[in-house]
C-alpha cells in the first residue's frame, strides 16, 4: 500500500471476506465480481482481501488466490448474492431494517 502498488487492502478479521469485500466497495465506490470463495463470514488474524493490477498480485505467489474482479456497480458473489452499491450503502448507513421496507 504505501509503495503505491496495491490499490486496496482489508484484513477479514471483522465479519470475514463478505465483510472486506462490502467495506471496500464502499470505500472505493467500485463493485467488484467474486467467484469461489467457500468461507464468506470466516474471520481469522493474518488474511486479507487486496486488490491491485495482476503484476502486483503476482508478487504474492502461492500466499495469494485471485477470487475476483473489481469493477461495476454491484457487488457480486457468485451463487450467493449481488447488490447494487447503492442499496449496500443504503444498508450500511440506515441498518438491515431499511431493506425490509
Amino acid at each position: 500500500m504505501r509503495g503505491g502498488v496495491l490499490h486496496s487492502a482489508h484484513d477479514v478479521a471483522e465479519g470475514g471476506v463478505a465483510v472486506a469485500l462490502a467495506e471496500c466497495a464502499l470505500a472505493s465506490g467500485l463493485g467488484a465480481t467474486v467467484t469461489g470463495v467457500d468461507d464468506l463470514f470466516g474471520e481469522g488474524p493474518g488474511a486479507f482481501v487486496v486488490s491491485g493490477p495482476a503484476e502486483a498480485m503476482s508478487a504474492f505467489g502461492a500466499a495469494a488466490r485471485v477470487i475476483g474482479e473489481v469493477g461495476g456497480d454491484a457487488l457480486t458473489i457468485d451463487g450467493v448474492l449481488s447488490v447494487p452499491l447503492v442499496d449496500l450503502e443504503r444498508a450500511h448507513t440506515t441498518g438491515l431494517a431499511a431493506l425490509l421496507e
